[in-house]
């Protein structure tokens, strides 16, 4: 007869994942945690009116329509301050200096340009015209053969918001306080009713973490993905729920480079 497993190695879960539903959890007690927060705490979009989760743009051609500099033959209104995921750190932005040859208008959201009113930037795309129509986007829309993959709402460049690089280990979340516009490798949150500094301080949380990584997909060497549908899932305290007194405290570690300053403040904030 063979020795019993030892116990242990065993959890009890009070029931099983339903529907198919994936797996954040193989331990009991990291399974209950999930579970409390999800009775306690709504997600990250319903913590706050108006909270909006979304990802930069993709342009199909980064090595033509991102620059490294502003470039003096196009006009400046069609170039935007493109921050990127190398640029973000969760202590201050480290813009590196590029910016986006925009084919959108600053008004009238999602409306293309007339290319013959900006002799500048029309004379860049047409040299470039040959590359440009080899997309997938050009070829789907001809007649718009120069437009980026991703609309360009050029006021979200104008808006504050918090930037999150898709893969890291964890933690990094900047604080952009609207003069960038995201690349695609970015994700980025808008909350009119936060402190985005506050909400900062709980995303940069182990308590936060923990929740993207049962969720998130794995990569090697530990790093996690921070994408659009893993921030949605996220329980993040309501902006009722968290006093004026604990709110000054999380805006006073959002930039910390202390992780256990930031959790045991965090902590109080998630009632744990």
């Amino acid at each position: 007869q063979k020795d019993e497993p030892k116990s242990e190695a065993w959890s009890l879960f009070p029931q099983w994942y339903k529907d198919g539903a994936p797996w954040i959890a193989t331990d009991r007690r990291d399974y209950l945690r999930h579970e409390e927060l999800a009775k306690r705490h709504p997600l990250l979009e319903d913590s706050a009116d108006s909270v909006r989760v979304g990802i930069g743009v993709a342009t199909g051609s980064d090595e033509i329509l991102i620059l490294p500099a502003l470039d003096p033959t196009i006009e400046p209104s069609c170039q935007l301050p493109l921050i990127l995921a190398g640029d973000v750190t969760p202590q201050t932005l480290n813009w590196s200096g590029h910016y986006l040859v925009n084919p959108y208008e600053a008004e009238g959201e999602g409306r293309l340009r007339e290319l013959r009113n900006y002799p500048g930037l029309r004379a860049y795309l047409e040299k470039n015209r040959a590359r440009l129509v080899k997309r997938h986007t050009a070829k789907k829309n001809p007649e718009t053969w120069f437009r980026t993959i991703d609309r360009v709402v050029v006021s979200l460049a104008q808006e504050p918001k918090l930037l999150l690089p898709d893969i890291q280990a964890g933690g990094v979340v900047g604080l952009d306080e609207g003069k960038f516009y995201p690349h695609h490798n970015l994700y980025w949150i808008t909350a009119q009713q936060w402190d985005l500094r506050a909400l900062q301080a709980l995303l940069r949380s182990s308590c936060v973490f923990n929740q993207v990584r049962a969720i998130s997909v794995q990569m090697r060497g530990g790093s996690v993905r921070y994408q659009a549908q893993v921030l949605r899932k996220l329980r993040i305290p309501h902006v009722a729920k968290i006093t004026d007194q604990l709110m000054m405290r999380l805006v006073s570690v959002a930039a910390s480079a202390n992780q256990q300053e930031i959790d045991s403040i965090a902590t109080e904030a998630f009632a744990l």
